[in-house]
């Protein structure tokens, strides 16, 4: 695979990463498009970008990217069905939560060459330290730290700070990681 821009990235999730992906993607020239339950057409094409079906995002899409948060809908929601799907020239991102790829289906299909690769800075079993992914040539794996630069451990530990002083003022918390628990 060259250059990426000018590619096309599916997006399966559009919340805050699924996003903040497609922003960054726009500034590659890359048609993004995305696959989410919640998404209107009116609002994908408000953020410049394409809802489509599932399966016409696994079909025509040279980037896959996983932005989905994980559940029991989504556990292994990713799997053979998918890979089937897509092209042989086609790489899969997955940034989000490593359950959502069924892992024996991913390296039945980067063996068969069913697709190119798989970048992944999540993986099923963590730590990651004894699967096969680790020693395929078309798999990169980072140890869930992807999004790492200065300036993003700052931001981080700025919006935990901000978080921390909002649950002792009794303000609501604006990103909880369980909202079904929040009063």
């Amino acid at each position: 695979m060259g250059s990426v821009y000018g590619q096309r990235l599916g997006i399966v999730g559009f919340g805050n990463l699924g996003q903040a992906v497609a922003r960054k993607a726009k500034l590659l020239d890359m048609q993004v498009v995305v696959c989410s339950r919640h998404l209107s057409a009116q609002e994908a094409a408000a953020h410049g970008v394409i809802k489509v079906s599932e399966q016409e995002l696994f079909q025509t899409s040279d980037f896959i990217s996983i932005n989905t948060s994980l559940n029991e809908k989504t556990f292994h929601s990713i799997g053979a069905q998918q890979f089937g799907l897509m092209k042989p020239t086609a790489v899969l991102i997955n940034t989000a939560r490593g359950p959502i790829v069924d892992e024996k289906a991913l390296i039945d299909a980067l063996s068969k060459g069913q697709i190119a690769g798989a970048c992944l800075d999540v993986c099923e079993q963590e730590p990651c330290i004894d699967s096969p992914l680790l020693r395929m040539s078309n798999v990169l794996i980072t140890p869930h730290v992807g999004f790492y630069s200065d300036a993003s451990a700052d931001k981080l530990a700025a919006s935990v700070a901000q978080e921390a002083v909002r649950i002792c003022l009794g303000q609501p918390v604006l990103h909880p990681v369980r909202p079904d628990i929040v009063r």
